[in-house]
């Protein structure tokens, strides 16, 4: 019975905060595609590869589709390790500021390190990673509840 009242307060706090930044989520995730479709579509700047290939690039349709899925993911990853620091810590606000840097920079440059990216398609990729993370750094706290 305290396990069932427990997990279903670990629900509503995740519901209420998912809910609650869902419109800036939807937003910044738009932005980045908007964004990853001007790179890549307009300006022509690579894509990363294939999974498996060190030559042929992802298309950049499934490239545009996959950051707004992946922004749409991040973020909502985000909130919810947010909303669990607020629940465990005093001061979960500057925790989950520093590790969502940390996050930021490990994996802006683990796949140019890692050489799995051109560097073209590693700047593109980075441009893209500051796009939708610092944002989500500075303004999406304020549209959590909870």
């Amino acid at each position: 019975m305290i396990m069932s009242r427990m997990s279903n307060s670990i629900f509503n706090r995740l519901k209420i905060s998912l809910s609650s930044g869902f419109k800036f989520v939807f937003i910044n995730a738009v932005g980045a595609t908007s964004l990853a479709a001007i790179l890549t579509l307009l300006f022509k700047l690579d894509t990363p590869f294939l999974i498996g290939s060190n030559t042929e690039m992802l298309p950049a349709f499934a490239f545009i589709i996959g950051t707004f899925v992946f922004s749409l993911f991040l973020q909502t990853l985000g909130i919810i390790l947010l909303n669990e620091l607020n629940y465990r810590t005093s001061d979960a606000l500057r925790k989950w500021r520093i590790l969502s840097v940390i996050f930021l920079v490990l994996y802006g440059l683990g796949p140019i390190l890692a050489e799995v990216v051109s560097m073209q398609a590693g700047l593109v990729i980075n441009i893209l990673h500051l796009s939708v993370g610092v944002p989500a750094i500075i303004k999406l706290p304020t549209y959590i509840e909870g």
